[in-house]
């Protein structure tokens, strides 16, 4: 039996002028043809780095979920070597699920201080 992958996402918003921006909860599941899967809690420093998310085939896409677990300092993610930082995540915050192109090296900074992250990937 193939693994499969399940996916929930939904973004809502209301001004204090009480505009409403509000879809649906985006709900789907599909077959999963890889078989690696990743999930970790790294410490991501103060200096760049590429964070590997073996075993999952990163020359392949991939799905990825990101949660900043500290309190108080970003983090930053780059797909281009770190030369641009265009996601930023929040304390306590998380990016994602997305899907990743393939050959896409996943570079993460703190900006303050050293910061736990959680890191879930799944091969598509």
């Amino acid at each position: 039996m193939p693994g499969t992958i399940s996916i929930n996402a939904k973004l809502s918003a209301r001004t204090a002028g009480d505009t409403l921006v509000d879809n649906n909860t985006t709900i789907f599941t599909h077959a999963m043809t890889g078989d690696q899967v990743y999930q970790a809690n790294p410490a991501i420093t103060t200096t760049a780095a590429a964070l590997s998310l073996s075993p999952v085939d990163q020359t392949a896409r991939y799905h990825l979920f990101i949660r900043n677990q500290d309190a108080t300092n970003e983090v930053l993610l780059s797909f281009n070597g770190g030369s641009t930082w265009p996601v930023v995540i929040l304390p306590g915050k998380s990016m994602g699920p997305i899907t990743v192109a393939a050959s896409q090296t996943l570079w993460l900074d703190a900006q303050v201080a050293t910061c736990i992250v959680e890191a879930v990937a799944a091969e598509i």
